[in-house]
C-alpha cells in the first residue's frame, strides 16, 4: 500500500505556509547521477529546498551550510549510511549541530522492521494530522513509496526494488521522514542546555524562585 494515497497526499499540499517553532534540516546525500535533497521541517510546515544531482558528494556541505544559515535552523539530520558518512563527519568537524542516521537501524517500537519504516510512518501521522506540504514536484515521490506487513512489522519497499522498476529513488520523501527522526521537545531540551552552559538546567528552581 502507498504510504500516502492521492486524497491524503492532496489535502496535505499547500501553496505556500509561514513557517514556526523550531526548524530541522533532513539531508539524504546522493552520488552516481542521483539528486541530493534537503528538506526543512518547521513546526507546521515540510518545503523542499534542495532537489539536484551534484558532481561532488562534498560540494553538498556548503549548500547545507548556507540553508542552515538562511533558514536559522535548529538541527541537521543527516542519511549517514554510504557516502553520507563523510558529509555528516565534516558537518560536525565544523560544530554544526547534526545527527547521522542509519535506516538499517533498529526501531524504538517493534511494529516496524527498522527506524526507516518508523520514521515514515511518523511522516504519514504528521501529514495527516495537519503537517502542510509546500508545493513542490519533488512531493510526486510520495507516489512512489509503500509499505507492507512482512512477518508481522511493517517495511517500506527497499531501493532496490524501485530501482528493478525502473523508478529512481525517492530523496526527497527520505530527506523529509529524516526530519521526524527528532521531536520538537528534543530541540527545546538542547536549547535550554546550550543557553545555560551545556550544564543540566532544572526549570522547576526558576519556576520555584518566582
Amino acid at each position: 500500500m502507498r504510504l500516502l494515497n492521492d486524497r491524503e497526499l492532496q489535502a496535505g499540499l499547500v501553496q505556500s505556509a509561514q513557517h514556526s517553532g523550531f526548524r530541522i534540516l533532513g539531508v539524504d546525500p546522493a552520488a552516481g547521477g542521483d539528486n541530493s535533497a534537503i528538506v526543512l521541517r518547521s513546526a507546521n510546515a515540510q518545503q523542499v529546498l534542495f532537489n539536484q544531482k551534484l558532481q561532488d558528494t562534498m560540494d553538498l556541505v556548503g549548500v547545507i551550510q548556507d540553508q542552515y544559515r538562511e533558514w536559522q535552523c535548529d538541527v541537521i539530520v543527516i542519511d549517514r549510511t554510504g557516502i553520507g558518512q563523510g558529509v555528516y563527519d565534516r558537518l560536525k568537524q565544523m560544530d554544526y549541530s547534526v545527527r547521522g542516521v542509519a535506516f538499517g537501524e533498529k526501531a524504538d517500537d517493534e511494529m516496524f522492521a527498522n527506524l526507516k519504516a518508523e520514521l515514515h510512518w511518523r511522516q504519514r501521522k504528521w501529514v495527516l494530522s495537519g503537517g502542510r506540504l509546500i508545493q513542490n514536484y519533488g512531493w510526486n515521490e510520495f507516489e512512489v513509496v509503500k509499505y507492507k506487513n512482512k512477518d508481522g512489522k511493517l517495511i517500506i519497499q527497499p531501493k532496490e526494488e524501485l530501482l528493478r522498476e525502473g523508478i529512481s529513488s525517492p530523496n526527497v520523501v527520505d530527506a523529509a521522514v529524516l526530519t521526524q527522526y527528532i521531536a520538537d521537545s528534543a530541540i527545546k531540551s538542547a536549547r535550554i542546555l546550550k543557553n545555560h552552559g551545556n550544564q543540566f538546567y532544572d526549570r522547576s528552581i526558576e519556576i520555584w524562585r518566582g
